[in-house]
């Protein structure tokens, strides 16, 4: 199997090289490969690293791009009939290339491929909260179809990935959303959820302050592409939406941990045991959800 692997940047200077040599060294055994580094930050990431990784290719824009725009700038170079789609701020795991290889040959019409997404230190910061809210359907022991697309660990048919569009590029989140919501519905079923797929979310949100803000910044476009995504992912026309508003954030919250035990996630009981903390964060995103759907 031959892929080109897509990272998109963004002010990632103090982590970036964790998440190239994960990579790098995944790559060992494989012929035919090629990384792309799509940075938008104001200056171009540092001479001295990009001079460090001679097998990468790093595209500088001036200009700001949101992630989906980053993904498919990347793509555009790529000549393999694979796309790998992984965060600047994850590490690939030793064995993932052997797994997507082996899932390939084992899922002949699979269209594409998501997998795990664990936490670099599970404890109790906040931070790991904010993980298990924003992932909770990617902490999965289970194979199975997935309700939507992942995009920071996501392997995909390069011709189906063209064919669809590319991500949308102007909104700096729920790009998973809407790009599933380009996507015929029945063709969910051949994304396949591989949880030895697996990648590992870096620690690097510390202030409680900045972590809170973007639970309610995610919740805020969460809410304004509601109506823009298939009906089996919208909150809003359900008739509890309608009935109560207040209750929101604990609606979310009963969601994720339901999902947990369905999906047997693997942080099951780091979940219940972080309920007031992921109280706290999904009503931050709730508020944001409502501010977004009336915006």
């Amino acid at each position: 199997m031959d892929v080109s692997i897509v990272i998109p940047s963004y002010h990632s200077t103090p982590y970036i090289h964790r998440c190239l040599d994960s990579v790098l060294s995944g790559t060992s055994a494989v012929k035919n490969f090629e990384i792309f580094v799509v940075d938008s930050s104001e200056t171009p990431l540092p001479e001295e690293l990009r001079r460090s990784y001679k097998n990468v290719t790093f595209i500088h824009s001036p200009k700001r791009l949101f992630a989906g725009a980053a993904r498919n700038l990347g793509a555009k170079s790529a000549q393999f009939s694979w796309l790998c789609f992984l965060d600047s701020d994850c590490l690939w795991s030793p064995n993932w290339f052997n797994v997507a290889a082996a899932s390939v040959r084992k899922f002949p019409e699979a269209l594409a491929f998501n997998g795990q997404i664990h936490y670099e230190n599970p404890g109790k910061d906040m931070a790991f909260t904010l993980h298990l809210m924003e992932f909770h359907e990617f902490l999965s022991s289970a194979h199975m179809h997935q309700r939507f697309i992942h995009s920071g660990n996501l392997l995909i048919k390069k011709e189906f990935f063209e064919k669809i569009g590319g991500f949308r590029e102007d909104i700096p989140m729920c790009t998973d959303f809407t790009f599933a919501a380009t996507i015929n519905q029945t063709l969910l079923k051949r994304v396949h959820f591989i949880p030895d797929l697996k990648i590992t979310h870096l620690a690097h949100l510390t202030a409680e302050t900045e972590i809170s803000k973007k639970a309610e910044t995610m919740g805020y476009w969460r809410g304004f592409v509601e109506k823009q995504i298939p009906p089996n992912l919208q909150i809003a026309k359900r008739y509890w939406f309608k009935i109560s508003k207040k209750f929101l954030g604990d609606i979310f919250l009963t969601a994720i941990l339901i999902r947990s035990i369905r999906l047997r996630s693997m942080y099951l009981s780091f979940s219940f045991r972080h309920f007031y903390s992921l109280r706290k964060l999904c009503n931050l995103w709730a508020a944001g959800f409502l501010k977004g759907i009336k915006s």
